[in-house]
C-alpha cells in the first residue's frame, strides 16, 4: 500500500513538472525595447479580448517617478525606470504580484523641456544582466539579482559624448558580446562583461531611435538612425557599409528603422515624413517617399506587408511596397502600439487601451477601457498574459488579459 501511494505521488510530481515546462515553453516574455525581436510584435496568442464593463482586470499599480520608459519583463521580473526629485530609479518588480524586488537610484535632472521629462530608455535584459541608460549618459550594467552595479559609465564624461537636445533615449542592443547605444555620431559599443569600450563613432549629437539589428548577405549588421542619417554598421568595428541622409528638425529622428528582406522603412515626425529605401551590394536606392507617416516618437508595426503606426496624431494603415494609405484614425491622440495574435495593442495618448483587428480593410475597434489617465506615449508590453503600461507621471499598471 506504501509502495502504491509513493508511485503515485511521484507520477503526480512528475506531472507537475511536465505542467510546469509546458507552462515555462508557452511562455513569452519581453526582456527588452519593442519586445523579443525589436519588431513591437509578440507572440502571444489568445489573450482577452472581451472585458466587462468595467474593464480588464487591474492586476497591480506602483508609482515609479516621471519618465517615458517602457517596461521590460524576463523570468518572472518586470523592470523600467522614473525620475523623482531629481534622482533617476531602475525598479525591479515581480511581474506577477507588482512587490518592489529592488532598485537603483542615481542623481539625474528631470530636464522637463517642453514636455514632463524623466526617463526615456527601457532597461534591457540579458540572462543575469539589465543594461539602462540615462538621459544625461549615464549607463549602467546591473546585476539582475539583486541590482547591484557590475559596471558603469559616463558617456559625457567619460567619452565626451554630447546629449542630443532631449537627452539620450535610444534602448541598448546585445549582440553577441557587445552591448551597443544610440551615442554619438553613429553609436559607441561596449563588452558587455565588462565594460571596456569597443568602439565609438564620435561625440556629436546622436539621433534618438535605437539600435536594430538585421541579416544581409549571410552577416549581421545594425541600423543607426543618427541625428542628420540613417546608418548600417558592423557591429563589430562600427564600420560604415552604407549611409542614407535624412535630415530632420532638431535632429529628431526617433522612430527605429524597420526591415523587411532588402528594404528599409524610416520615419520622421516635425513634418519630415518617411521613405522606403532599397540596399543592394551596399548601394542604396529610395523606392519612395513622402509625407504620408510621420513617427514622431513611436515606431510602426509591420505585418503581412502593412505599415501600422501613428502619423503624428492619426493612427494609419499604409501600404509597406507602395505607401498607399489604406485607413486613417483620428481620435486616439498622439499615441503608441505594439501587436499580438494579428491584433492591434493600442494606448491612446490619454490612456485608453484599445484592442482592434490589423486589417488594411479599415480600422475595426474590438475592445476598449482607460486604464491610464496621464499622457501616454510608451508602448505597453504583452508578457504571459499580462500587459504592463505607463504614463508620464509614473502610473505603472498591470493589466490581467489571461482567460480562465
Amino acid at each position: 500500500m506504501y509502495g502504491g501511494k509513493k508511485v503515485l505521488l511521484t507520477s503526480v510530481v512528475s506531472l507537475l513538472v511536465i505542467l510546469f515546462l509546458i507552462s515555462a515553453a508557452n511562455a513569452d516574455d519581453w526582456p527588452c525595447w519593442r519586445g523579443p525581436d525589436r519588431d513591437g510584435i509578440s507572440k502571444e496568442v489568445d489573450f482577452l479580448t472581451e472585458w466587462p464593463d468595467g474593464g480588464p482586470k487591474v492586476l497591480w499599480k506602483n508609482k515609479i517617478g516621471k519618465g517615458f520608459s517602457s517596461i521590460a519583463i524576463a523570468d518572472g521580473r518586470a523592470y523600467t525606470s522614473g525620475n523623482s526629485f531629481n534622482k533617476d530609479t531602475i525598479f525591479c518588480f515581480d511581474a506577477l504580484t507588482g512587490k518592489e524586488l529592488w532598485k537603483h537610484t542615481y542623481d539625474e535632472s528631470l530636464d522637463p523641456k517642453w514636455y514632463e521629462g524623466g526617463t526615456s530608455a527601457t532597461p534591457v535584459v540579458d540572462g543575469e544582466l539589465v543594461y539602462t541608460c540615462s538621459k544625461s549618459g549615464k549607463v549602467f550594467c546591473l546585476k539582475v539579482a539583486d541590482g547591484s552595479v557590475k559596471w558603469g559609465k559616463d558617456l559625457k564624461e567619460d567619452f565626451g559624448i554630447e546629449p542630443p537636445t532631449w537627452g539620450f533615449s535610444g534602448s541598448a542592443v546585445i549582440i553577441g558580446e557587445l552591448v551597443i547605444f544610440n551615442a554619438g555620431q553613429r553609436g559607441i559599443a561596449f563588452d558587455k562583461m565588462t565594460g571596456q569600450l569597443k568602439w565609438q563613432s564620435g561625440k556629436e549629437k546622436s539621433g534618438y531611435a535605437s539600435v536594430v539589428r538585421y541579416p544581409q548577405d549571410g552577416k549581421n549588421y545594425i541600423l543607426m538612425f543618427g541625428s542628420k542619417a540613417l546608418y548600417s554598421l558592423d557591429p563589430q568595428s562600427g564600420q560604415v557599409n552604407w549611409q542614407f541622409e535624412w535630415k530632420t528638425r532638431h535632429g529628431c529622428n526617433a522612430a527605429d528603422p524597420i526591415v523587411k528582406d532588402d528594404k528599409v522603412f524610416i520615419s520622421s515626425g516635425y513634418g519630415k515624413g518617411c521613405a522606403l529605401i532599397q540596399i543592394v551590394d551596399n548601394d542604396v536606392t529610395q523606392v519612395w517617399r513622402n509625407k504620408k507617416m510621420k513617427n514622431h516618437m513611436n515606431t510602426c508595426v509591420l505585418i503581412d506587408g502593412y505599415l501600422y503606426g501613428f502619423d503624428e496624431k492619426t493612427l494609419k494603415c499604409l501600404e509597406f511596397e507602395t505607401s498607399k494609405t489604406l485607413w486613417s484614425q483620428s481620435d486616439l491622440g498622439k499615441g503608441c502600439l505594439i501587436a499580438a495574435d494579428n491584433k492591434l495593442i493600442i494606448l491612446s495618448q490619454k490612456g485608453e487601451l484599445v484592442i482592434a483587428e490589423t486589417s488594411p480593410k479599415g480600422f475595426k475597434k474590438i475592445a476598449s477601457s482607460k486604464i491610464l489617465t496621464e499622457t501616454c506615449w510608451s508602448i505597453p508590453a504583452l508578457a504571459n498574459g499580462l500587459l504592463y503600461a505607463r504614463d508620464s507621471k509614473g502610473n505603472l499598471v498591470c493589466v490581467d488579459l489571461r482567460k480562465k
